[in-house]
C-alpha cells in the first residue's frame, strides 16, 4: 500500500470513529422537574417566581419535603407585560440573578440545581376566559438556562416553561391581556428540562480518543518504518 493510501485510511479510520463516539457524547441524560404554585410578580425591572413547589424530579415524586424552585430575570426590553393582539410577546433580559431548585432528590438534599438565564426570556400571552371583573388571562413564561446540577456536579443545560395566570379584575384594554405589573400572578405548573453528560458516555468517549491516538501512532510508526 502506497503511503498516499496509507494516509486516506488513517484519515478514515479516525473519522469513523470520531462519528461513531459523537452521539454517545452529545446525547447525555435527561433530568425533569416540575413545579406548581409560588409567589409570581413583574415589572420594567424584571420578573421574579418565589418557592414555587417542586412535586416531580424525574423519576421521583416529591413528598412534601420543602423542595422549591425560585428565580429572577433581568429587565423588560421589549413589549408589554398585558400584551395585545398585534404583539403579544414580551421579552426580559436574562440578567444576573440566580435560578436554583432546592430538596431533595435521590439520596441528596440540599440546592439541587444553581444556574441563571443565558438568553433572553419570554413572556407570552395567551388569551383571557371571563368578563368583567372576573376576567382571567393567561401567560407563559420560557427561558434558557445553565448551571450546575450539584448531585453529580456537573455543568448542565436546559430550559423552563412556567404558566402562569392573573387574578387582576377587567382587561386592561379592549384586545389585551389584564396583567400590568405586581403582584397577583399564579404559577399553575412548570417544567424544567436539564440535558446533563452521561458518566458512560464520558468514559466511552475517553477510552475511544485514548484508543484513535494509540491507532494513529502505531499506523505511523509503521509508515516510517515502510517508507
Amino acid at each position: 500500500m502506497s503511503k498516499s493510501a496509507r494516509n486516506f485510511v488513517h484519515i478514515a479510520l479516525a473519522a469513523a470513529l470520531l462519528a461513531f463516539l459523537a452521539p454517545s457524547l452529545a446525547h447525555g441524560g435527561t433530568i425533569t422537574v416540575l413545579n406548581t404554585d409560588g409567589n409570581a410578580s413583574a415589572s420594567s425591572s424584571g420578573f421574579t417566581l418565589s418557592g414555587s413547589e417542586v412535586s416531580q424530579i424525574g423519576k421521583y415524586v416529591q413528598p412534601l419535603s420543602g423542595s422549591t424552585l425560585s428565580f429572577s430575570t433581568g429587565s423588560l426590553a421589549s413589549g408589554t407585560l398585558s400584551g395585545s393582539l398585534t404583539n403579544n410577546f414580551a421579552q426580559f433580559n436574562p440578567g444576573t440573578a440566580p435560578f436554583t431548585i432546592s430538596g431533595t432528590w435521590n439520596t441528596f438534599s440540599g440546592t439541587l440545581f444553581t444556574g441563571q438565564f443565558v438568553g433572553m426570556v419570554t413572556w407570552t400571552w395567551n388569551g383571557c376566559s371571563g368578563s368583567g371583573a372576573a376576567t382571567t388571562c393567561f401567560y407563559a413564561l420560557t427561558g434558557q438556562i445553565a448551571g450546575t446540577w450539584t448531585p453529580h456536579g456537573n455543568n448542565v443545560t436546559g430550559e423552563t416553561f412556567q404558566i402562569l395566570f392573573s387574578f387582576t379584575g377587567a382587561r386592561a384594554c379592549p384586545t389585551c391581556g389584564n396583567y400590568t405589573g405586581g403582584a397577583g400572578l399564579v404559577d399553575v405548573s412548570g417544567t424544567t428540562a436539564f440535558v446533563t453528560p452521561e458518566v458512560s458516555s464520558l468514559g466511552l468517549t475517553g477510552t475511544g480518543l485514548c484508543g484513535l491516538g494509540l491507532l494513529l501512532r502505531r499506523r505511523a510508526t509503521l509508515g516510517r518504518r515502510d517508507s
